[in-house]
């Protein structure tokens, strides 16, 4: 008997049962996310020993748009208008284009732990272009910010910053600043109403001109080894389209504060497996950096001003999407916002920004939408 044969076996003998209560399957649904968009920093890794960044970023994200769009046409949502997949287009580029790909591009000479702690920055460059934009940004607001900047130095020097290149850290932190910025685009513009169909489109046609920059800039796959590709495979399987539908899952059925925990808990477990996976040290600086970029992003949410109102008005009832803004993402493509009205918190965050905060366009990282 082949080990696929005792495989399929043991899975025939040992049938998988998914919890029934809804409690259940939001734990359920919490840990794959957990895990999942926070091993996406070490599946870049391995994938990008064959695949050169921006094909890798392009075709993961492109093929599994498709996936999710053909998922999302199962629940036969009404369909975007022509402005709608224009604006859907433009965000697609912030958030997966050009964020996803820059960080695969600092992702050659950057530790997985140090770029998913990088892009936890998210909620902070989020402040900052908000401020640029003309909204009041309070004092508690800009302390976090300060505090998210120490972070990157501490991260960034003496022996933490070995395994890190100048322009790696820079082509990973421009990724979370792109990233801030297409979440801060998808609360101004309008985009597809419903969930999914807006995150696979933006995903999608993000992932398509990433895909199309990476030919005409000469990438191209020079030879394929079985562990990059599985590592693809993954990566677009898991890490887009699986994790995008349980952060869908997430958004309908608990509260927006639950959703997008996975902003703080991504780098955590991105930096656990990148040491017990690939060997990367955890030095005392790192420890230090993680703790203070993630105490600012929690801080940036406390101080939030936009986030008090809502509260103060909050209701536990969700209704569905309206308009997606950002969240933290998602991993890249983290989920594109298609607003959504809830009861509970201002617009409600789509999977494609899995890095923001609905009402403020702070993503909330989680995918690596981040993913990146």
């Amino acid at each position: 008997m082949t080990p696929l044969d005792r495989l399929l076996d043991f899975f025939a003998r040992h049938p998988i049962r998914l919890p029934q209560s809804r409690g259940g399957r939001v734990a359920l649904a919490l840990v794959f996310i957990y895990f999942v968009w926070g091993s996406t920093y070490s599946g870049l890794h391995f994938a990008l020993q064959s695949f050169p960044p921006l094909l890798l970023s392009g075709l993961r994200n492109l093929l599994g748009g498709i996936g999710l769009f053909i998922f999302a046409l199962r629940r036969k949502p009404e369909w975007p208008t022509l402005v709608e997949i224009r604006n859907t287009a433009i965000v697609g580029t912030m958030l997966v284009a050009l964020s996803s790909g820059t960080i695969a591009l600092g992702m050659r000479t950057v530790s997985s732990g140090s770029a998913a702690v990088m892009v936890a920055t998210v909620p902070l460059f989020a402040t900052v272009i908000a401020a640029v934009a003309g909204r009041r940004v309070t004092k508690g607001e800009w302390v976090a910010v300060a505090l998210g900047m120490v972070g990157i130095l501490v991260l960034n020097s003496g022996g933490a910053a070995a395994a890190n290149s100048a322009l790696g850290t820079i082509c990973v932190l421009a990724g979370a600043l792109f990233w801030a910025g297409g979440a801060h685009l998808s609360t101004r513009l309008k985009l597809p109403s419903d969930l999914f169909l807006s995150t696979s489109l933006q995903i999608g046609l993000g992932g398509l001109m990433s895909t199309v920059a990476a030919w005409l800039l000469g990438e191209r796959i020079e030879h394929l080894a079985v562990g990059p590709a599985f590592a693809f495979l993954y990566l677009m399987v898991f890490c887009t389209m699986a994790a995008y539908v349980a952060y869908g899952y997430l958004i309908r059925h608990t509260s927006p504060i639950i959703a997008s925990s996975c902003m703080y808990v991504n780098p955590i477990v991105a930096v656990a497996i990148g040491a017990l996976m690939l060997g990367e040290p955890v030095t005392m600086a790192t420890v230090i950096a993680t703790v203070a970029i993630l105490g600012s992003v929690g801080l940036s949410f406390v101080f939030d001003p936009a986030r008090r109102r809502v509260s103060q008005t909050a209701s536990p009832s969700v209704s569905t999407p309206v308009t997606a803004p950002a969240s933290v993402q998602a991993p890249a493509a983290a989920p594109a916002p298609t607003q959504t009205t809830t009861s509970a918190s201002a617009p409600e965050p789509t999977p494609v920004t899995t890095y923001a905060s609905a009402s403020t366009a702070k993503p909330v990282p989680g995918a690596p939408a981040v993913d990146a």
